[in-house]
């Protein structure tokens, strides 16, 4: 059993995940039914364009939907443990172990201790069908440079030197080079994009959308700041969901 995580949060998950580093697209398990087999990919440098531009989508959407699924697993689970602890806050009957455990998930996703209702409102999550448009748009259905070398998906930059990463090859930013993340995982990539909704001072008005609404056309309005081309890009979001019919994979769910 692999046991994840979410930025130093252990996983509540017990579910069986496999690990797969490709050798190539013969290696990405094909998603058959509603129930998706949870497997995380290495990409490994392999090619993912292929002449046949539909089989070209179904291996990247293959590749994707299990990492996705997970990560909203994940991030549910960590929710539910978040609504368990505050229980026992209101009850007074917290014990030291768990009153850190709670200080340390409100640090993490930068809430004010205390401050519940704005907790649990980071830790809903974006429909698959908007997760999978962004890879798709981000990545180029799984070509670019940064998803082969690095499993970055999502374009995920990187501020710190202590990290795994990739220099952007004409990237520059205010005098500064820009370097984007390096995963060993595509599932790990998955993970930092879901953060950065969360957290990200771009996407406040998101996350308050998501309380009363899950229509993925309205929620994506609101992701104007995950791109400098801003309402392009939104219209290049809905261009995708609706012309490759990917509000389908909302109701997928993980195989147990």
């Amino acid at each position: 059993m692999l046991k994840l995580f979410i930025y130093g949060l252990i996983s509540m998950s017990l579910l069986s995940v496999d690990m797969v580093k490709l050798e190539g697209v013969e290696d990405i398990i094909k998603v058959t039914s509603l129930k998706v087999k949870p497997v995380v990919y290495n990409i490994n440098m392999v090619d993912l364009e292929n002449n046949i531009v539909q089989i070209k989508k179904e291996n990247f959407i293959n590749l994707m939907l299990p990492s996705i699924l997970l990560a909203k697993e994940e991030i549910k689970n960590l929710k539910e443990e978040v609504v368990e602890l505050v229980e026992l806050v209101n009850k007074k009957n917290i014990g030291e172990k768990d009153k850190d455990r709670l200080e340390y998930i409100y640090k993490k996703y930068k809430v004010e201790v205390g401050n519940s209702k704005e907790l649990l409102k980071r830790l809903n999550t974006i429909p698959v069908d908007i997760a999978l448009a962004q890879a798709i748009i981000e990545s180029g259905w799984g070509t670019s440079r940064f998803s082969r070398e690095g499993n970055n998906i999502y374009g995920i930059w990187s501020f710190r030197e202590t990290e795994d990463r990739m220099e952007a090859s004409h990237g520059v930013r205010n005098g500064k080079k820009v370097y984007l993340r390096k995963y060993e995982y595509i599932y790990e990539c998955v993970l930092d994009y879901f953060y950065s909704l969360a957290v990200g001072a771009n996407y406040e008005s998101l996350r308050e959308k998501m309380l009363a609404n899950s229509d993925s056309l309205l929620l994506i309005e609101e992701l104007e700041g995950y791109s400098e081309i801003r309402g392009e890009y939104v219209k290049r979001l809905k261009s995708v969901i609706t012309f490759n019919k990917l509000d389908k994979f909302n109701s997928y769910m993980l195989q147990e």
